[in-house]
């Protein structure tokens, strides 16, 4: 199967401790990873203010992935991510959409 440049943003609420936040972070790597997933990039980028509250959060850790992955892949990262209670939200979008395939080339080297 071919695989797709996606990016995945999530969020972790502020309320867990900077080793559970990275015990998060692990389970959504180790999902993207273990059915042969590639990573290529990975970034906190901190807490942020929500612009307005979600169910009385003011706040969250906020994180970024860019990543490689067929559509069986991608489909059990989404089954993951849904019974993964310790995520607040997130979003995938497909990378190619957004950037040209040179530019897209460029950034899986």
């Amino acid at each position: 199967m071919n695989s797709k440049a996606y990016e995945i943003l999530f969020i972790i609420l502020p309320n867990f401790s900077e080793e559970q936040r990275s015990n998060i972070t692990d389970v959504v790597q180790n999902a993207i990873t273990e059915n042969g997933g590639s990573i290529i990039e990975f970034q906190d980028l901190g807490l942020k203010e929500f612009a307005m509250e979600l169910r009385k959060e003011p706040q969250g850790y906020y994180y970024r992935c860019e990543f490689m992955a067929n559509n069986d892949q991608l489909t059990n990262l989404q089954t993951k991510l849904g019974v993964t209670e310790d995520i607040f939200r997130y979003m995938i979008v497909t990378l190619d959409s957004v950037l040209t395939k040179d530019a897209l080339a460029e950034r899986v080297k």
